[in-house]
Order: C-alpha cells, then sequence, then structure tokens
C-alpha cells in the first residue's frame, strides 16, 4: 500500500523539481582578436569587419553596416525568438553587445546584471568562436 502511494508522488516531485531548473544565466559580452589579430602586421579593421562578416554568414546571422565600425546581427531561432546584437570592432579586437531580442527572456535584476535565455549565450559564444577562426585563417594566409 504505501509503494502505491510513494511512487507517484515521486514522479510528481520529479516533474516539480524539471521545471524549477533555471533557464537563464547572465548576458554574455564576449570579445576577443587582440591576439591573433597582432599576430598579423598588416592585419586591418577591414580584415577583422571581412572575418565577422564571415563568421556572421557561416553561422547563418543576418549582418550589416550601422555605422563605422559596428555591424548589426540579427538571427531568428525555431521562426518565434530573435536575436540582435552589435558588434564592434577594430583592427586588434571586437566585442559583441545584446542589442535586443524576442521571446528571449531578457531582463534586468535587482542587482543591476542582465539575465536572458540559456541559448543566447550559446549563440553568441558560437559567434564568437567563428569570428575567431576566421582571424586565425586570414593571420595564416
Amino acid at each position: 500500500m504505501r509503494v502505491r502511494f510513494l511512487f507517484p508522488l515521486m514522479i510528481v516531485l520529479l516533474a516539480f523539481s524539471a521545471g524549477c531548473v533555471r533557464t537563464t544565466s547572465n548576458v554574455l559580452t564576449p570579445g576577443g582578436g587582440s591576439t591573433l589579430a597582432l599576430l598579423q602586421k598588416d592585419f586591418t579593421a577591414m580584415d577583422m569587419r571581412e572575418a565577422i562578416l564571415r563568421a556572421c554568414a557561416m553561422r547563418q546571422w543576418r549582418a550589416f553596416d550601422v555605422s563605422a565600425n559596428t555591424i548589426e546581427a540579427k538571427t531568428i531561432i525555431r521562426g518565434r525568438q530573435t536575436v540582435v546584437v552589435l558588434i564592434h570592432y577594430s583592427a586588434a579586437h571586437y566585442y559583441i553587445t545584446h542589442k535586443s531580442s524576442t521571446n528571449m527572456g531578457y531582463s534586468r535584476r535587482e542587482d543591476g546584471t542582465f539575465s536572458i535565455n540559456r541559448s543566447y549565450n550559446t549563440l553568441v559564444s558560437n559567434l564568437d568562436q567563428a569570428i575567431q577562426a576566421h582571424i586565425t585563417q586570414k593571420t595564416a594566409m
């Protein structure tokens, strides 16, 4: 009799605890390129721009210039979520910042930090790695 009661109770508790898993994390603002780009003396801001645009295309982000040394990139995930980032760059470095998002749970916490769906950080980390790979390809030439 006890086992019949405990088993459904355990299933309910497991289902409830799975729903409590944290799905948000701090907003990631990756940046890099300085050590990679500086390996080649003639690496220019245009080379950095080219590496960023190629990485965006490879990762299926739509990218375009919004001002000198700033690219806006946008991606849509499963037709429901949208992420827009700004990529500020120079010949020696770049950094990626969140501009806007839809259905990603972006919010400001009481301590002043921002949180967002964990998949945002994965998307931005993958973009960052692709940019670094393209910088490396350029410096290797």
